[in-house]
């Protein structure tokens, strides 16, 4: 989700690694500040690799506007160098569209700094790096088949790329196509889908291992691989987000309002605009006629225009880019995720359950997590359903606590920024030792 009013990450609580790397992160965004889920995980993993020991060189593309002086001080402080590459928004557009005549999805194209992947590659090269890695294929044109380069230039030196897909972007993208209602967002994700079938069934094949959040994001670029005559994706390692569990904690019980429930999250993206439209419409009025007095608070990053609207409705109050979403989240005594368009995993929803607190969610919010309906949260499909698990849970205190505890048991178990990214170091190791084998994703942590 992001956007959670922190400005750096909580240190990690880690210690020092006995095998020392040395590590170049590629990213699309600068990471700070941790407005958008991306640059939260670059931001974590960052500072996991600096308490592990680790040497760290980041490149990241970034936009006109510098980072400010705290921000630029907090990455040089965890990295042994930090490059950015200015693309600025006509430039971006133009490199879109050029790519997107050469067959590249139009987001590869937004995003490929020539520059930025000519560093790596001169870097590697020389033999700077153990493992280079990506966030996002939207930078992996520059420098796939990097790794072959590399180990024909240092044949015994270890070495591995590591593309971080996460999401199966196909599968975002035809949720979007499918549920956005907007004619020319939709035309624009028609286009975009038919672009990144092909290009998502190929690209992993370009790297030592790819990383995919959950099985339901393999089983997408599965299908693609299958519709474009490709080999079954089989580098695959499983390399989900994590939550904060020390900002993210339950509050006081004091703190939660009467009848009030919350969504928070970025306001500006289609899923999070999408979702919140979809609740105040259609479930919104059916918990309203049951309890007159509910409440409903949203919070988030640059609300667009139509869900500053929803702040006329009675009981209903947006807040734009507070300086904590758990503070918001803690006022509520039921925590809603209506997203039905997406894939991958749901920050705001780790957040939640973090904090305690009794969650109604859709099948597609959960999905990436995984965890158990009716045991950490409840899980409904129509408004209806929707509607009746959150009168069900305001009414019901202790339902409500019981489910709030195990939620929390659940995320401090499973989710933790440091769990997922101890995993994910061990599979840098064995992509270095055994870059033609293929791995056995650890299941343990889904």
């Amino acid at each position: 989700m992001a956007n959670s009013g922190q400005r750096f990450p909580t240190p990690m609580r880690v210690e020092p690694s006995k095998r020392r790397l040395r590590i170049a992160v590629v990213s699309s965004r600068c990471p700070l500040p941790m407005d958008r889920a991306d640059q939260m995980t670059v931001a974590y993993l960052i500072d996991f690799l600096h308490k592990r020991g680790h040497e760290v060189d980041l490149h990241a593309v970034r936009g006109s506007t510098p980072p400010t002086i705290e921000d630029q001080e907090w990455l040089e402080s965890r990295c042994k160098n930090v490059s950015f590459y200015v693309f600025g928004k006509i430039r971006g557009i133009v490199s879109g569209v050029l790519g997107a005549l050469r067959g590249l999805p139009m987001q590869v194209g937004l995003f490929n700094a020539k520059a930025q992947s000519k560093a790596v590659r001169k870097n590697a090269l020389a033999g700077d790096y153990d493992i280079v890695y990506c966030y996002y294929f939207r930078s992996s044109a520059g420098i796939q088949d990097l790794d072959k380069a590399v180990r024909a230039a240092h044949p015994q030196q270890p070495f591995a790329t590591v593309l971080a897909m996460q999401l199966s972007q196909t599968l975002n993208v035809q949720r979007m196509v499918k549920n956005i209602k907007n004619p020319l967002e939709k035309l624009v994700y028609a286009f975009e889908s038919r672009l990144i079938g092909p290009y998502e069934a190929k690209i992993w094949q370009r790297f030592t291992r790819s990383v995919l959040i959950g099985p339901n994001d393999v089983k997408a670029v599965q299908q693609q691989c299958d519709r474009y005559g490709q080999p079954a994706i089989d580098n695959f390692v499983y390399g989900p987000h994590g939550v904060d569990i020390v900002q993210f904690t339950p509050q006081d019980e004091g703190l939660v309002e009467p009848n009030t429930l919350a969504f928070t999250g970025s306001l500006i993206t289609n899923t999070n605009v999408h979702a919140i439209m979809w609740f105040c419409e259609h479930v919104w009025p059916v918990i309203k006629q049951q309890i007159p007095d509910v409440r409903l608070l949203i919070a988030g990053r640059n609300p667009r225009k139509s869900v500053q609207n929803l702040g006329r409705m009675d009981g209903i109050t947006v807040l734009a880019n507070v300086p904590s979403i758990a503070d918001i989240i803690a006022r509520a005594g039921v925590y809603i995720n209506p997203i039905q368009v997406g894939a991958g995993l749901q920050n705001k929803l780790l957040e939640a359950l973090a904090m305690g607190k009794a969650v109604v969610a859709t099948p597609v919010a959960n999905e990436g997590i995984r965890a158990t309906p009716g045991e950490h949260l409840q899980i409904e499909s129509d408004a209806q359903a929707f509607a009746d698990s959150v009168v069900t849970l305001l009414k019901d205190d202790q339902k409500r606590r019981r489910l709030g505890e195990q939620a929390r048991n659940f995320v401090v178990e499973k989710w933790s920024w440091e769990a997922h990214f101890l995993n994910l170091e061990r599979d840098f190791i064995q992509a270095m030792e055994s870059p033609d084998s293929r791995p056995e994703p650890d299941v343990s942590n889904l």
